[in-house]
C-alpha cells in the first residue's frame, strides 16, 4: 500500500498585530488567519488602521465594514503578484491606502483601480531608491494620469 500526502502550504498575505495578545495574526489571501505568532516573518507587510476585536486562527478575519476585507485581500494579491510587498499598509480615513517602502510612503488613496496603480508603482518604486518622500498614487486614473512625487529631508 501506498499514501501520498500532498501538502500546500497557504502563502502569507499580511499580518495584523494584537497588542492584547502580544501576537502577529498572519492571513492568506481568503483572509483566514493561518498562524499566529510572536515573531515577525519578513517579507509580509504589517497592516494598521484596522477595526478588528476578537482574531481566532483558522478562522476569518473579522474586520468591520462590508468591502473592507475584501479590498484590503485584493490590495495584498496584486501587491505579491507584482512582487511589491511593502513594510506596511495602513488603512486609514475614508478608506484610503498607504503603503511603507523604507523612507517612501506610497498614498494610494481608495480602493480603486489597485491593478493599474500598482502596475505604475512597480515601474516607479526602482527610480525612488535612495530618497525620502511621499508618491502620491491617490488621485491617479485612467483619464486623470497625474502621480507626483514629494520629496523631504
Amino acid at each position: 500500500h501506498t499514501l501520498k500526502i500532498t501538502v500546500q502550504e497557504k502563502e502569507l498575505m499580511g499580518r495584523i498585530y494584537i497588542s492584547a495578545m502580544g501576537q502577529n495574526a498572519y492571513f492568506e489571501k481568503e483572509g483566514l488567519v493561518v498562524e499566529m505568532s510572536s515573531e515577525e516573518i519578513q517579507g509580509v507587510p504589517k497592516i494598521t488602521g484596522m477595526d478588528v476585536e476578537q482574531i481566532v486562527l483558522g478562522e476569518k478575519l473579522p474586520i468591520k465594514g462590508n468591502s473592507v476585507l475584501k479590498n484590503l485581500l485584493s490590495l495584498t494579491q496584486v501587491l505579491k503578484k507584482y512582487e511589491l510587498a511593502p513594510k506596511s499598509i495602513k488603512y486609514g480615513v475614508e478608506g484610503s491606502y498607504t503603503l511603507k517602502y523604507g523612507k517612501i510612503s506610497v498614498m494610494l488613496g481608495q480602493a480603486e483601480d489597485f491593478n493599474e496603480k500598482v502596475s505604475r508603482l512597480s515601474k516607479i518604486l526602482p527610480k525612488l531608491e535612495g530618497k525620502k518622500g511621499t508618491l502620491h498614487l491617490e488621485s491617479w486614473s485612467e483619464n486623470t494620469t497625474d502621480i507626483t512625487f514629494e520629496q523631504s529631508g
